[in-house]
């Protein structure tokens, strides 16, 4: 009976197939989706991203902060282009307490994104690993 992998065998098969993943480069992106994040750029010159419509620069010493809704623009590789982010105000930075804005989009290859804090309340976070307790938690007002 032949094999099903051809005719190198199961396990050379396997071994090949992984020699070929271990040298193809991927993009490594991060899934941000419903966190509050930080936005700055990548690199040494302003970028420009859509804020409710309008074109915006986002500069070297800025940072954009807001809650990371989603992310589109699939790409074939498994990331994406665009991460759609909503500005959060911080109204009240003892009780943690902030106001939504509006949405900035942005382009991933533009920008580096970190987490700033969890999104209350608390109850959404009750599930994650414990990675991210180091996090305070803001509510929406």
């Amino acid at each position: 009976m032949p094999c099903k992998h051809g005719s190198r065998g199961g396990i050379e098969e396997a071994r090949i197939q992984h020699q070929r993943e271990k040298n193809t480069p991927q993009r490594v992106q991060d899934n941000f989706t419903g966190f509050i994040v930080e936005v700055k750029i990548k690199n040494q010159h302003a970028v420009s991203y859509r804020y409710d419509g309008e074109t915006k620069l986002l500069e070297l010493n800025e940072t954009y902060v807001g809650y990371f809704w989603q992310m589109t623009g699939a790409q074939d590789d498994g990331t994406f282009k665009k991460a759609h982010v909503h500005e959060t105000l911080l109204i009240d930075a003892d009780k943690k307490l902030f106001l939504y804005g509006g949405e900035a989009v942005f382009s991933v290859d533009d920008v580096v994104i970190t987490i700033r804090a969890l999104r209350g309340p608390t109850s959404n976070n009750r599930y994650l690993p414990k990675k991210y307790e180091k996090y305070e938690t803001w509510n929406s007002a």
